[in-house]
C-alpha cells in the first residue's frame, strides 16, 4: 500500500497539468508544461524534456494575460490563450519560429480535452481564406508569401507579418468563439 501511495504521489509530482485538470482550472504555464515535446525540438535537435528544462527557457510567463514565451532550441515557441466564451474551453495558439527557411516553423491552434488530449480546432481559424489571400499576395509579388506571427501579450488579435518585408499582412482576431480574418485597407 504504501508503494502504491509513492507512486501516485511521484506521478502527481512529475505530471503536473495532466489528466484531471480541466481546461477551466490551467493557465499558460500550465499549458506550456503538458504541450508535445515536438515544440521543443527541431530535426532530432539534442534535447531533455522535463519540467525543470522548460521552466529554464521561459523569457516571458505572463499569466494574467496568457503569454508565454521561451527560447527554444528550435527557435522562439510563443503561446497565447484565448478564453472560448461559447464552449467554456481554452484554445492555444502556439507559433514556433525558428528562422524564414526552417521546416520547423509552426503556427497552430489547439484545445486540451478532459482526456488530457490536444485536439485540432481547425473550424475556429478561416484558414481557407488566409491561404486564399496568401497566394493572392504572392501571384502579385511574383514570389511565395510567408508570414512571421505576433502573437499578443495584451489584446485579442494575432497579427501576420511578411517575413521578408515586417510588412503587415493581416490580423486574426479573436471575437470570443473563434478567429476572424481582417486584411489591411
Amino acid at each position: 500500500m504504501k508503494k502504491l501511495i509513492l507512486i501516485l504521489s511521484c506521478a502527481a509530482l512529475f505530471c503536473p497539468g495532466a489528466k484531471g485538470q480541466t481546461a477551466s482550472s490551467m493557465n499558460i504555464e500550465d499549458y506550456y508544461y503538458v504541450i508535445s515535446s515536438d515544440y521543443f525540438m527541431c530535426d532530432a535537435s539534442a534535447y531533455e524534456d522535463s519540467r525543470s528544462a522548460r521552466r529554464n527557457l521561459i523569457r516571458i510567463c505572463d499569466k494574467r494575460n496568457g503569454y508565454i514565451e521561451a527560447q527554444t532550441s528550435a527557435g522562439i515557441l510563443c503561446m497565447a490563450l484565448f478564453r472560448d466564451k461559447g464552449s467554456k474551453s481554452d484554445v492555444l495558439a502556439i507559433y514556433l519560429n525558428c528562422g524564414k527557411s526552417c521546416m520547423c516553423n509552426v503556427f497552430d491552434f489547439r484545445v486540451y480535452n478532459r482526456d488530457g488530449e490536444w485536439e485540432s480546432v481547425a473550424d475556429k481559424v478561416p484558414w481557407e481564406d488566409i491561404n486564399s489571400f496568401l497566394l493572392s499576395v504572392g501571384d502579385k509579388q511574383g514570389r511565395e508569401v510567408v508570414p512571421e506571427y505576433q502573437l499578443p501579450q495584451n489584446g485579442n488579435s494575432i497579427v501576420a507579418m511578411e517575413s521578408n518585408t515586417d510588412h503587415k499582412l493581416y490580423e486574426l482576431r479573436w471575437n470570443g468563439q473563434k478567429f476572424a480574418l481582417t486584411l489591411p485597407e
